[in-house]
């Protein structure tokens, strides 16, 4: 499991996300982004996922669900 730095430290060593830290006044801030790299992993794990939710079998409303949930993750 870890904790959310842990996380983010492996997403950055792997290159798809760039973390940028700074002081606002005397607060922290810390700014993560996609790289392009990044983009493009997650592009390809959600046509992964979206390819499994094609090949379920029709469950009605539960498998819309599931789409439209797909697709407000992307926007």
């Amino acid at each position: 499991w870890g904790n959310l730095s842990t996380h983010l430290s492996k997403l950055e060593k792997s290159g798809y996300v760039a973390i940028e830290k700074e002081f606002r006044g005397k607060k922290p801030h810390t700014m993560i982004r996609l790289t392009a790299e990044g983009r493009a992993a997650f592009r390809e794990y959600k046509q992964s996922m979206q390819q499994v939710l094609d090949d379920l079998p029709d469950l009605g409303s539960g498998k819309q669900s599931i789409n439209d949930l797909n697709g407000y993750l992307v926007r």
